[in-house]
């Protein structure tokens, strides 16, 4: 006698597959959350430790980079004045004289000695009034011109300087700081006299 028997097997099999999925999905979901809360590496915090780390690498990275930059700067700028004081064209020494004229001068600012001539032959010549002044040379005669202008007398004073000079081809003659030039205008400082004068002329000395 045929007849149907269904048992309560397969029931009980889809009972078990269902609960098997709930269980394997709460599974995971309690490893995620024990990742997460433990530092694991696929949490948030653990993401943001990485990138504050790489962050800092690069900025020390950065930072190393920008010292060496400035350490080379200073050495090419150090090794190209080393180079340039090395190489750079010496200055020779060379006897000169030369001619200061200074006009309008009062008659009262040159004072002479019992042999009649002015005092300030053999005295330092300077390039200004300045403290600082270059020493230009010693003025070994004085010419003095009587120029008598609008019911005045002044003098004009021909001073013939002898100086050790710097020369260099190019460059010319020198007294510390100052150029010696022909036509060269400046204010001369010597015993005492301050006063506007021009070299007129210059030239070497055997």
């Amino acid at each position: 006698m045929a007849s149907n028997f269904h048992s309560g097997n397969a029931s009980d099999d889809r009972k078990q597959s269902g609960f098997s999925k709930h269980a394997q999905a709460a599974r995971a979901g309690e490893s995620l959350a024990a990742d997460a809360g433990n530092g694991g590496k696929r949490g948030p915090k653990a993401l943001t430790e990485r990138r504050g780390k790489r962050l800092g690498r690069a900025l020390l990275v950065d930072l190393i980079i920008l010292v060496v930059l400035a350490l080379l700067i200073l050495g090419g700028v150090f090794g190209y004045r080393a180079l340039r004081e090395y190489y750079a064209p010496t200055w020779e020494t060379r006897a000169v004289t030369f001619t200061v004229v200074m006009e309008n001068i009062p008659l009262d600012m040159v004072k002479y000695g019992q042999d009649g001539r002015p005092t300030m032959e053999n005295s330092p010549i300077w390039s200004s009034d300045r403290t600082d002044a270059d020493q230009l040379g010693t003025v070994k005669e004085v010419r003095t011109v009587l120029v008598s202008a609008d019911g005045a007398n002044t003098l004009t004073l021909y001073l013939t300087v002898e100086a050790t000079a710097y020369y260099r081809e190019g460059k010319g003659y020198r007294m510390g700081e100052t150029m010696l030039l022909a036509g060269g205008e400046g204010v001369y400082r010597l015993q005492g006299l301050t006063a506007e004068g021009t070299i007129i002329s210059m030239h070497e000395r055997d």
